[in-house]
């Protein structure tokens, strides 16, 4: 599907909001079409292209919609901390964090000047799924904190809770329509949270 396609109605809404002519009236930003009058160049999309913003535009329309990367709250918190590097995932599964960007040479992802530079092997705690080996090319740390993530902390305390509640207190029958009442509470508070 291309950027057309996908964002068809909001960009015939962004051009009914326009009074300038059809180039100067869209702008996009992270991948979205957005008015330009609303936004800085150097936040637009288009301010790195070399030639002008309407065949920027031109060029994007027709390009294929690249659906936005999100990361979850483990993957986020982990970036954070690294701050910097290169994540890639060798054939045989393995994720490694490399200080520098990685090629692919054979079966593996190795920086060019030392082919076991990896900082960090994966494990099961912090799981970038998203990360093939079929990729062409290794995920930017900085790139990655750039990324939208969704903040499931809040919802894997409130089921840990829920389920702490419905452990310890599912004995006394005398609090079970309370228990029920909380656990539900607690559900519905973390199901409200995050939207």
């Amino acid at each position: 599907m291309k950027n057309l396609e996908k964002w068809e109605k909001e960009i015939l809404t962004l051009l009914s909001k326009t009074d300038s002519n059809f180039s100067a009236g869209i702008a996009v930003e992270k991948g979205v079409p957005i008015l330009c009058k609303t936004i800085e160049c150097e936040t637009c999309d288009f301010n790195e292209d070399d030639g002008s913003c309407e065949n920027a535009l031109i060029r994007w329309f027709y390009s294929e919609y690249v659906s936005p990367k999100k990361l979850n709250y483990k993957q986020r918190m982990f970036c954070e901390l690294v701050k910097t590097g290169w994540l890639a995932r060798s054939a045989n599964g393995i994720l490694r964090l490399y200080k520098n960007k990685p090629k692919k040479i054979g079966n593996v992802w190795a920086e060019v000047f030392d082919a076991t530079a990896a900082w960090w092997t994966g494990s099961t705690i912090v799981d970038f799924d998203f990360i093939k080996w079929t990729d062409q090319e290794p995920y930017s740390i900085e790139q990655m904190l750039t990324w939208d993530y969704q903040n499931d902390a809040i919802k894997n305390f409130v089921d840990a809770a829920a389920a702490h509640l419905m452990q310890h207190l599912t004995g006394y029958n005398d609090f079970d329509d309370g228990i029920e009442m909380a656990v539900s509470a607690l559900k519905k508070f973390g199901k409200e949270y995050n939207g």
